[in-house]
C-alpha cells in the first residue's frame, strides 16, 4: 500500500505542484522549448517490508 508521496527535485523550467496525495501536475515554463527533469518520491508499505523509491521523470517539451 503506498503511504505518502513528494516532490524531492522541482523542475529547472516549468511548475511542478502536488495536486492530490500520490497526483502531481507539471507545466513547462510559457515559450520553453527543450529538455526539463523533476524527482518525486513514492512510499509504500507491504507484506515484505517498507520504504521508499525515488521516480525521475525526464521531458521534452516541443
Amino acid at each position: 500500500m503506498y503511504t505518502s508521496s513528494s516532490i524531492v527535485t522541482k523542475a529547472s523550467h516549468g511548475s511542478l505542484e502536488q495536486v492530490g496525495r500520490f497526483r502531481f501536475k507539471y507545466k513547462p515554463s510559457n515559450g520553453y522549448r527543450g529538455h526539463d527533469s523533476f524527482v518525486l518520491k513514492i512510499c509504500a508499505t507491504g507484506q515484505a517490508g517498507s520504504g521508499c523509491s525515488q521516480i525521475t521523470y525526464n521531458v521534452t517539451i516541443k
